[in-house]
């Protein structure tokens, strides 16, 4: 049952991505808020906040992870994960956001990683919920 849902991830994962290769987007990698959400809700999608603890803890999508692509911890906590996960970065910057995808993938080799295109305030000017804790 495991590896069917990890199929319907990297399905869902692949179709998100042939769809952005026909579009106009700039990054086949970025995601938008709506496709983005869908990630948010499989249960086999490690949505990763990569901003620092304190402005996670400002407000994040409910769910997520995070791991500060500023720290020295970040490649080291990835290291544990199978290259194979489904992952979906967001940031509040797109730049930033890109940038740790493009390490997961060159450094780490994970394959199924997308990332929020316009960041956590597009995903909130889209009525999108915001959790804080």
């Amino acid at each position: 049952m495991g590896q069917a849902k990890s199929l319907v991830s990297l399905t869902l994962l692949l179709i998100i991505q042939s769809f952005l290769s026909c579009s106009t987007a700039k990054d086949e990698f970025a995601v938008s808020v709506q496709e983005f959400s869908l990630l948010v809700k499989d249960v086999n999608c490690l949505v990763v906040d990569i901003r620092s603890p304190e402005k996670y803890l400002a407000g994040h999508i409910e769910g997520s992870a995070t791991i500060d692509f500023g720290s020295e911890e970040f490649e080291h906590k990835f290291r544990f994960l199978n290259s194979d996960q489904s992952i979906a970065l967001y940031s509040n910057s797109v730049r930033k956001s890109a940038k740790a995808l493009k390490f997961l993938k060159k450094e780490l080799g994970f394959t199924t990683i997308v990332y929020l295109d316009g960041g956590l305030g597009d995903w909130e000017e889209l009525g999108f919920a915001i959790s804080i804790e």
